[in-house]
């Protein structure tokens, strides 16, 4: 496959990309100014929309933010997908096998990537723990039913969704046109960035008005001007995607990286709401964060975790998709 080909494709997943951006900036403030005017009027009070109500009136902009770009990334997916598969067909170019195949292991590997992705999380929690960092909250702060019920729905939603979108969508696109190293590279990035759309937590949000959502997509790039942000963040994040992108071409498969997934988001949505920071963020920089996925110490137990899942895999699939693909 020639050059011009792969640079075609990966021009129109990036088109994607900013015209999610400009649309979801562009959503989000009649979203936000229409679900205040809702909560105002009291139209959703009472009954089985009074949850929605609640979730409404307690919700900031930036919260309206992230969902005008979940709303706009799913309006664009089809006149993209229609534009690549218009692009492919127009080359006339041949086809190269590159779909996920039927799994016979799949519940040994969801469950398998579930715990290798879990265990090593909570360790690290238990340690920062000790280390000072968190605090450990009694059983009258919280309710381990709803803490499991809550991370368990998260994590389960999360993951399917997002390596149905990512993992088996979009990079069996990028696949039709680039070999797989190529397109694990360029779907990890954008898996990276995509989880960046999102404002500073101490972001302080100005009044409300027609511009403020292209206001936030600058607060939320200026955060790649600090160095420290981007190797504490953004670097475990890329290592996440990158070993969910692997698992997908060696195994063809997605069970392995569902599991995976859902265990980190497990493994976060559990710690989160059973301790509270000890120490300011910026004292635990750049080891740790405002979280489990930030910082030096979790990109050094995703990497080990990446480690032990290469060496299953290696063993298992002798011959995957990196061994073949379309030739740039």
């Amino acid at each position: 496959m020639q050059p011009s080909i792969f640079r075609s494709e990966v021009l129109k997943v990036t088109v994607y990309l900013v015209a999610t951006m400009l649309l979801g900036a562009l959503l989000a403030p009649p979203l936000f100014l229409s679900g205040k005017w809702l909560v105002a009027q009291g139209t959703l009070e009472g009954g089985l929309l009074d949850g929605l109500n609640s979730a409404l009136e307690r919700s900031k902009f930036s919260r309206y933010f992230n969902r005008s770009m979940l709303l706009a990334a799913i309006v664009m997916i089809y006149p993209t997908v229609r534009w690549v598969r218009a692009g492919l067909n127009d080359l006339n170019r041949a086809r190269i096998d590159v779909s996920l195949k039927t799994n016979p292991d799949r519940w040994k590997q969801l469950f398998s990537g579930f715990f290798l992705a879990l265990v090593p999380l909570l360790l690290m929690g238990w340690m920062y723990v000790k280390m000072g960092y968190y605090r450990a909250l009694t059983t009258d702060d919280f309710e381990w039913s709803r803490v499991i019920i809550n991370a368990l729905s998260a994590a389960v939603g999360a993951a399917l969704v997002e390596e149905l979108f990512f993992r088996w969508g979009l990079m069996g696109l990028i696949l039709r046109a680039a070999r797989p190293f190529r397109a694990l590279l360029f779907v990890t990035f954008v898996y990276t960035l995509v989880h960046f759309l999102k404002p500073p937590p101490e972001l302080q949000m100005p009044t409300v008005t027609w511009s403020s959502g292209f206001w936030m997509i600058g607060q939320i790039f200026a955060q790649f001007g600090n160095p420290i942000f981007v190797m504490a963040e953004f670097t475990t994040l890329f290592t996440v995607g990158w070993i969910l992108g692997y698992v997908r071409l060696k195994s063809s498969s997605l069970w392995m990286g569902i599991g995976l997934h859902a265990g980190w988001i497990f493994g976060i949505k559990v710690f989160s709401p059973i301790t509270r920071k000890s120490m300011p963020i910026a004292k635990m920089l750049p080891w740790a964060g405002q979280d489990l996925k930030t910082g030096i110490i979790p990109m050094i137990v995703v990497v080990l975790t990446g480690i032990v899942v290469w060496l299953i895999l290696r063993k298992r699939y002798s011959r995957s998709a990196f061994a073949g693909g379309a030739k740039d």
